[in-house]
């Protein structure tokens, strides 16, 4: 692995320890104190600490060596963990956020940085031992392990690649490193493959080492040290109740001669000679006692042979770019796939028309699991939550609690990363205006403590987010007064509820009295439904005066490939969402409601939409022959057929000419010139190259029963 490489990881895995430290830190602040909680706190710090001090980066070394003293006397309790010291601690957390972010350099140049380090050691200094500045910690309390198993003198042989100093990699870091976890008691430098003069590579690493390290440390601590340099190297780890055998078979494996490798590992100090009932390992170099084999980074545990490569993991790191272009290969996959299809229909080859329809199925189960590869549960977002709302909480006086609901419902990895902006505004703006102060919650007979649900769940094929409080609900008549002060809406102007809530959509709106550091400006709530609606998601607003108020954010699960229903209107090709659709059925038979584009359906008033109406498109269609059709012909042509879709609680109808089918759709995003228009989610090719709109469903729901209501208020007008 490379230098670039192996940082790029560092930085990877510091960011997930430093968010773990983070949720355990949440936890004692909720007052579960445990040693396994503290601990997970120590290992985190200390993980950090060490990988960062193989690269050299003695600024995350320096400052989170003091933390992790703090975390060790704690463990020892020597000191106690208590409120001040918890919230001292998430100060760190956050500090070792910014600085690991910056490389030695860039640390160099901000000295506002330094200052804050400076003063959070300043202020760590009551619960630090003296010693702290001064003293390695060594990661070595480790509970329920045996010493035979984790005290002791470990056995390290280490044989780096080649390569290892061209990649940026210094072999001294690794050992400083080790240093960390134990005592170092004899290393042991082998020479032999150095070349004279006029061959050597300044750049080739030609040496190897064999290690004395007493640690109480366990395996997998030990092997941690070498995680950026095991793929193409070989590294054998010996604990301290290896036997003779052992040492037989590490000496069978490395190229040296073996009568010399006794001599190193005896120099070394840990080589276990035989007893006398063996067969001497000086003649032949092989024994016979039977013992627990090497411990090889390389090789899987059952192997008996180095292997230069890691065994397989359950979990492994792929570029999310390498994923995101898997998906749009089989998007392209799915095209063609449609096109096969429709020719092989041509051909009528019976043969032919079921290889394809086999080919249909492998592509869907290719496209199901690739798709699957990129959902990730939105419970991680989530987490992140309980840190903004703790802080806030505090930065507000207010006593605020947050309840996690559908944690481990599943979104594209693309929808989560982009969803967290919207939930912060709209998490921030119920604590800062919808939940009372502790005073006003006792006052109106509420709890004095707030609370606050973020819940994610499964609707027609959307995800639904929701953020729900118990405070005193939206001001009805404060937004309507802000909205007539700003020229939003006329004095006299009816809305409902519905648009009423909207209005806080609109850019430079807020009801706030004053202007403070989370709201008030009137910036945040644009940006969210512009977000939103980026996703092709819509945003909805419950909300009752005294009890509360839930705003739903409501998403596609994906936005790459769906099933898809294909219909057509006026010769344009559309896609429904296929999880949205309830039935189809003839528009001709069913009774219309007079003037209003509404039907009864089984005694229920479903308002339907025309899409020829809705995007203004001009009567025509294609026969067989691709001849347009005149439109007094069209005007003789039978009724539409109607789809009934659904989502949430509402249904609406959608009017076309032609019911085409099922169909994969591949999500192609519209130019921003399409971005004022309403009803369209984005566009796919179809397999004869046609063009097709997706429809955005819950738009066209809610334009269908707007436009309801405003045919019966016509109507009653006219009365």
């Amino acid at each position: 692995m490379s230098l670039d490489a192996a940082l790029e990881t560092f930085y990877v895995e510091a960011q997930e320890h430093l968010e773990l430290m983070d949720n355990n830190l949440l936890q004692m602040d909720d007052g579960n104190i445990n040693n396994d909680i503290l601990n997970d706190i120590f290992r985190s710090a200390h993980t950090i600490k060490g990988s960062a001090g193989i690269f050299g980066l003695t600024h995350i070394v320096d400052f989170t060596h003091v933390v992790e003293n703090v975390l060790d006397r704690a463990r020892d309790e020597k000191i106690v963990i208590e409120k001040p010291l918890i919230d001292l601690l998430f100060k760190c957390r956050d500090h070792m956020v910014t600085i690991v972010a910056l490389s030695i350099d860039e640390y160099k140049q901000q000295v506002e940085v330094q200052k804050k380090g400076q003063l959070l050691i300043e202020q760590l200094l009551p619960w630090a031992d003296e010693q702290a500045s001064l003293e390695p910690i060594k990661e070595n309390k480790v509970e329920g392990k045996s010493s035979t198993e984790t005290g002791g003198f470990w056995h390290i042989s280490l044989r780096l690649s080649e390569d290892c100093l061209k990649n940026g990699m210094d072999p001294m870091s690794f050992i400083r490193f080790l240093s960390t976890l134990g005592v170092i008691h004899r290393i042991v430098c082998l020479t032999d493959k150095v070349p004279k003069l006029v061959k050597l590579d300044p750049e080739q690493l030609y040496f190897a080492y064999e290690i004395a390290l007493e640690s109480a440390s366990n395996k997998e601590e030990i092997e941690n040290t070498f995680m950026f340099v095991q793929d193409d190297s070989h590294i054998v780890i010996l604990p301290p109740n290896a036997s003779g055998k052992d040492f037989a078979d590490l000496i069978e494996q490395l190229p040296e001669d073996n009568k010399y490798l006794i001599q190193v590992l005896k120099e070394c100090g840990t080589y276990k000679s035989l007893d006398e009932k063996h067969t001497e390992v000086e003649d032949n170099a092989t024994l016979t006692e039977i013992s627990t084999k090497p411990i090889n980074l390389a090789e899987k545990p059952t192997s008996n042979k180095p292997i230069k490569q890691t065994a397989p993991s359950k979990q492994i790191r792929i570029d999310s770019d390498r994923l995101d272009h898997l998906i749009n290969l089989i998007g392209e996959l799915v095209i063609n796939q449609q096109r096969v299809d429709l020719l092989a229909g041509k051909t009528r080859n019976t043969t032919l028309i079921e290889a394809v329809d086999d080919f249909e199925s492998f592509t869907e189960q290719i496209r199901d699991a690739a798709l699957n590869l990129r959902m990730i549960p939105i419970g991680g977002t989530f987490q992140r939550f309980k840190r903004i709302v703790r802080d806030t909480a505090q930065e507000l006086g207010k006593n605020i609690g947050l309840t996690i609901i559908g944690a481990e419902t599943e979104l594209d990895r693309l929808m989560v990363e982009k969803i967290a902006d919207p939930l912060t505004h709209i998490v921030r703006n119920a604590m800062d205006h919808g939940i009372e102060s502790v005073e006003e919650r006792i006052a109106s007979g509420k709890s004095p403590k707030g609370e606050l649900i973020l819940k994610a769940y499964h609707e027609s094929g959307h995800i639904v987010i929701a953020i729900s409080d118990d405070g005193k609900g939206i001001n009805k008549e404060g937004v309507r007064l802000k909205a007539i002060e700003k020229g939003i809406i006329f004095q006299h102007t009816e809305l409902s509820d519905h648009e009423l809530f909207h209005l806080i959509f609109h850019p430079g709106f807020s009801t706030a009295a004053q202007v403070t550091s989370l709201s008030g400006r009137g910036v945040g709530m644009d940006v969210v439904k512009r977000n939103v609606e980026a996703l092709q998601g819509s945003i909805e607003i419950l909300s009752e005066a005294g009890k509360g108020s839930e705003f739903r954010i409501s998403l596609p699960l994906t936005l790459a490939i769906i099933d898809g229903f294909h219909v057509e209107c006026s010769g344009t090709h559309f896609i429904i969402p296929q999880a949205t659709i309830i039935e189809c059925l003839d528009l001709a038979s069913h009774v219309e409601i007079d003037e209003r584009n509404c039907i009864n359906l089984r005694g229920d008033m479903i308002p339907y939409l025309t899409m020829s109406d809705v995007f203004n498109l001009q009567p025509q269609n294609r026969g067989s022959d691709n001849a347009l059709i005149s439109q007094a012909s069209m005007a003789k042509q039978p009724k539409e057929e109607l789809v009934i879709v659904q989502f949430g609680g509402n249904l609406a109808g959608i009017a076309v000419e032609r019911l085409h089918g099922e169909v994969q759709t591949v999500i192609k995003p519209l130019g921003p010139i399409f971005k004022p228009l309403k009803g369209i989610g984005g566009s796919s090719l179809l397999g004869n190259g046609d063009i097709a709109f997706i429809l955005d469903i819950p738009q066209l729901i809610e334009l269908a029963i707007d436009q309801d209501k405003r045919m019966k208020h016509i109507n009653k007008t006219q009365e």
